[in-house]
């Protein structure tokens, strides 16, 4: 008898990218319930972004990033929609990563209704406040933190 999978399959699998830093956003992440894998364990340091990219989108995995010029590269585009890669990159410049844990963690159940609603592939873009708004494709929508005024 095998047993059960750690995740149920219905769970999203989130993947921190390293420009996130060490094991802080990882760790605070997995603390809170989710399911969370490390690039860099996968993928060497300085692996380029759309190797790593299609590799993400064929395992159906959701990139954590703070990298948010990705949507602009053309090889870069082309793995994020060619892979289907769902992506949420982090924006407000500098943050220490018990910071960008705390905004991914109060961002949660806005990112987990945007993953629920929006066909693949799409890059969000999450602000310090927990706001998370599409980017690419283009949207005229964003969704608020959970238990802001905004939230439905």
């Amino acid at each position: 008898m095998s047993s059960p999978p750690a995740t149920p399959p219905d769970e999203p699998t989130f993947c921190i990218d390293e420009a996130l830093g060490g094991r802080v956003v990882s760790d605070a992440l997995g603390r809170a319930g989710f399911h969370v894998e490390r690039l860099i364990d996968h993928h060497p340091p300085g692996t380029e972004d759309a190797v790593w990219l299609a590799d993400i989108g064929r395992r159906g995995w959701i990139v954590l990033t703070k990298v948010t010029r990705m949507r602009f590269r053309p090889t870069e585009q082309l793995a994020i929609v060619r892979h289907g890669v769902r992506a949420f990159a982090l924006t407000g410049g500098n943050m220490r990563a018990a910071e960008m844990a705390a905004v991914f963690l109060v961002a949660m159940p806005a990112m987990r209704r945007l993953l629920a609603k929006t066909p693949h592939p799409f890059v969000a873009a999450l602000t310090r406040s927990g706001t998370v708004a599409l980017v690419y494709p283009k949207s005229t929508g964003s969704a608020a933190p959970a238990g802001s005024p905004r939230d439905p």
